[in-house]
């Protein structure tokens, strides 16, 4: 498995799925699992959500703000870390952003899921590759609901956006 230096900085994109925090020897580190590529980062997941806001021009702290605020103030919020040309690119939590077992998937990734017991899931993805997360079903298809209402209000704002500021003007 390939693992990226610590000073080449990771920028979440459409091509990453997951985001989850490991433990190698002492370090916490991140496994980052793209379309087609799975590697490590030495630094957290939750920071490296952070540098990726911060990358697309907001924080995780406005971007949580932004998601409470559509979806009426709840907790463990999924999160729109960019948004191009009407499509938000959301990551979900699986856990607290600070439990180190937190797992963050990008909710465009998602197929299908399937309970695993009572507080695991198996979640399979866009690339045909399945994660195991430590959360209930029920958990996993909350945080689906909420990423699909803050995808649509997202999406509603952006069309009013264009229908209000960008004229209908014909081209030469």
């Amino acid at each position: 498995m390939q693992i990226i230096k610590p000073d080449v900085p990771y920028i979440i994109s459409t091509n990453t799925l997951v985001l989850k925090t490991i433990r190698k020897e002492s370090r916490l580190m991140t496994l980052i699992m793209e379309n087609d590529s799975q590697f490590t980062h030495p630094r957290k997941s939750l920071h490296l959500i952070r540098a990726s806001c911060h990358h697309y021009g907001t924080s995780f702290k406005v971007a949580t703000y932004n998601a409470k605020k559509i979806l009426n103030n709840r907790h463990k919020v999924p999160i729109v870390v960019a948004f191009d040309h009407g499509f938000p690119l959301i990551m979900m939590p699986t856990l607290s952003t600070d439990s180190e077992q937190n797992v963050w998937i990008a909710f465009h990734a998602i197929v299908n899921i399937k309970p695993e017991g009572a507080v695991r899931t198996t979640i399979e993805l866009t690339n045909k590759h399945f994660i195991i997360v430590d959360s209930s079903e029920t958990t996993i298809r909350r945080q689906m609901t909420l990423a699909y209402i803050l995808q649509r209000a997202y999406q509603q704002n952006f069309s009013q956006f264009r229908g209000t500021w960008i004229p209908n003007l014909p081209y030469a």
